[in-house]
């Protein structure tokens, strides 16, 4: 428990990787407000995988353990920054979270919400819909040319904020630099160039990273890839019969008595799933059902050349059942990044097989 009144700024981000930016940006923030702490709060990998999903290089996501590391290693020169888990432990937390709590951890402390001036219309949000503003302080730094004094002046939202705001130009030299153009150096193996990006202690982590380190990650298996489903309407000769999908095969395999198995002999995929619901299950079933979905698949993919092909033509990507239901034994949940993945498992045991 702190008793002084102090001042703690905070960072929050992707740091993916922290850059020399996000280094200069916050021992500039401290040494100006006079702070007695800076921390930073690198955000959870669900979330990173969530924002990664947008970009070009969405493949390169610096695991959770590299992100902490880099950062810790970064900070162990200078006795006012330090790292925070708070937000790897959970999908939940919000910045507003992230802020109360460190709150509760220093009661005593005024905090200071570190963020680029291209970020005020986000600070408008939360002056509707919560009282972010109205509990902590905000240091906005200049960034390529937006005036943040101005802007704030000018949105009805923020200007009763005002004297919330700390506004302090941007440190100088750190114009180009940025996690991304640090992940499209990699994408391109000019690894090289980054060092003058990275702080030294950084550097020395990232350097030993390559572009093969990351491999690509095919998440849905829809569109293009809607042949890895089982719901892909093709059929598929199995146990003397004919399916018209994987997924009628694969339920009808579920049951216990001969009758209902013939029941899945002409249903889509989607009414194959909704019968399998009201036929009781062989005895043995949870202990087989992987072996079973193995055999359905080789036997998908050898019956059909072209779904053989183009299953081999995803090379050595990572195949992900992703799906935003609670599916976690087959696929992996796409905003928690849970899950066993284990239809996506035996797609790549498919492939390596053929």
């Amino acid at each position: 428990m702190i008793d002084e009144k102090i001042r703690i700024v905070v960072m929050g981000g992707s740091f993916n990787p922290p850059t020399m930016a996000h280094f200069q940006l916050m021992k500039t923030a401290v040494q100006e407000l006079k702070a007695h702490m800076g921390i930073f709060v690198p955000v959870s990998q669900a979330y990173l995988k969530r924002k990664m999903r947008k970009t070009s290089d969405s493949n390169i996501c610096l695991k959770e353990e590299q992100r902490l590391a880099m950062l810790s290693a970064m900070c162990r020169g200078s006795a006012s920054l330090s790292v925070s888990e708070m937000e790897l432990c959970s999908v939940q937390f919000c910045t507003y979270d992230t802020m109360r709590k460190l709150q509760e951890l220093y009661p005593n402390a005024e905090l200071y919400f570190l963020m680029g001036a291209d970020k005020l219309e986000l600070f408008a949000k939360w002056s509707e819909n919560s009282d972010f503003l109205d509990c902590f302080r905000a240091v906005i730094f200049d960034r390529e040319g937006i005036s943040p004094k101005r802007k704030v002046l000018e949105d009805e939202r923020l200007r009763r904020y005002y004297n919330t705001f700390v506004f302090l130009p941007q440190p100088e030299g750190i114009e180009e630099i940025s996690s991304t153009r640090i992940r499209r150096y990699l994408i391109k193996g000019d690894k090289e160039v980054c060092e003058k990006y990275l702080h030294p202690a950084v550097w020395d982590i990232f350097k030993n990273l390559n572009a093969e380190d990351f491999p690509k990650e095919i998440e849905s298996f829809q569109g293009k890839y809607e042949f890895l489903s089982n719901a892909y309407p093709i059929s598929i000769k199995w146990q003397g019969q004919e399916w018209l999908c994987a997924e009628a095969a694969f339920q009808a395999e579920r049951c216990k008595h001969t009758a209902d198995f013939f029941r899945f002999l002409h249903c889509s995929a989607q009414k194959a799933k909704q019968r399998a619901g009201k036929v009781e299950p062989r005895e043995d079933w949870e202990e087989v059902k992987l072996e079973i979905m193995e055999e359905i698949l080789y036997a998908k993919f050898s019956q059909h050349p072209h779904l053989a092909q183009k299953l081999k033509e995803t090379g050595d990507a990572l195949l992900i059942a992703g799906n935003n239901k609670k599916d976690t034994f087959w696929g992996r949940n796409l905003y928690t990044c849970r899950g066993q993945n284990h239809l996506g498992k035996l797609l790549m045991k498919t492939r390596e097989k053929l």
